[in-house]
């Protein structure tokens, strides 16, 4: 299984320090690290506060959840949360061609992803049981097409960073590989990040990051086996269908965590043959990829820069 991009401890700053205050919230762990360390209690109730309300408005595997209610007409407009979130997820639709789309959850569901992922790599439900997720009732609304994915949980990063900022010297969050970081790290360096290769026992690269974020995707990691055969969850909005393009993992870093989501994503539905079109959207985007030959590409900034950007 690929792993993500994670914090590699700097050796200037003392290892009580960088102990991460962690929290389950979208369907994964949340770690967060502040300095300075007195802090960290405080911020990581903050952030917890923070990632409840998004899953409660935006998590499709919620029957309650404001998303859930809006898709079945049990609730006829968007809080503003949902709402900011909603426009942002357009504004990434758009800006992509539409190949990073929220659209894609009737495909989803019918690939086998209506339960949680924990479900499905445990004992997964029969369909249409008790607990088999919520599946769209006919006549309903646009939002039963919703599902925000790793858009919804690389904005809720960005977000939980501008919460912290007024609190902190310097913060880190990762949620489950989609990371962002503001300000120095503990002992004033930057914040080192190893990047993991599919078949590697070693990270291949340390980024090294001031501000900004980094994200990775793959087809490797949340996989099952579905009702159609072998699935995971990036869906080609172009076929419906989980991607089959020829890169299985990549790795961005850009000026949010939410942008370097998007830059993954595309990537990985679109094929190497998009890095060209998504520099034009994201000047600024350093990328890596693993393509299915097991090759893996790098950017120079990756290994020669410390990658950084106005806070």
């Amino acid at each position: 299984m690929a792993r993500p991009a994670r914090l590699e401890h700097p050796s200037e700053a003392p290892a009580s320090v960088l102990m991460p205050v962690r929290f389950a919230a979208m369907g994964t762990t949340v770690s967060v690290i502040v300095h300075p360390v007195d802090q960290a209690e405080a911020c990581g109730e903050r952030l917890r506060t923070w990632f409840e309300q998004v899953e409660s408005a935006a998590s499709r595997f919620r029957p309650e959840s404001e998303l859930n209610r809006l898709a079945t007409g049990a609730q006829a407009e968007p809080s503003p949360l949902l709402a900011a979130l909603l426009r942002k997820s357009l504004a990434v639709a758009l800006r992509s061609g539409g190949l990073v789309t929220p659209f894609v959850r009737p495909a989803l569901e019918s690939f086998g992803y209506d339960v949680s992922f924990d479900q499905i790599a445990g004992s997964r439900p029969a369909a249409g049981s008790p607990g088999s997720g919520l599946r769209r009732p006919q006549g309903d609304t646009a939002w039963a097409e919703v599902d925000f994915g790793g858009t919804g949980k690389g904005w809720a990063v960005d977000e939980g960073l501008r919460r912290l900022a007024p609190h902190c010297d310097g913060a880190f969050i990762d949620a489950g590989g989609d990371i962002g970081v503001f300000g120095p790290a503990p002992g004033g360096g930057p914040w080192w990040i190893d990047v993991d290769a599919p078949g590697r026992d070693d990270p291949p690269l340390r980024a090294a990051l001031r501000g900004g974020g980094i994200a990775t995707s793959s087809v490797l990691r949340r996989a099952w086996i579905g009702p159609a055969g072998p699935a995971h969850h990036l869906i080609d909005p172009r076929s419906q269908r989980p991607a089959q393009s020829d890169v299985v993992q990549a790795t961005a870093w850009a000026r949010s965590t939410l942008w370097a989501e998007v830059a993954t994503k595309a990537l990985v539905i679109g094929g190497r043959g998009m890095a060209p079109e998504i520099r034009t959207w994201l000047p600024e985007v350093v990328l890596a990829t693993t393509t299915r030959d097991g090759a893996f590409e790098p950017d120079p900034a990756f290994r020669e820069e410390v990658l950084t950007c106005a806070t």
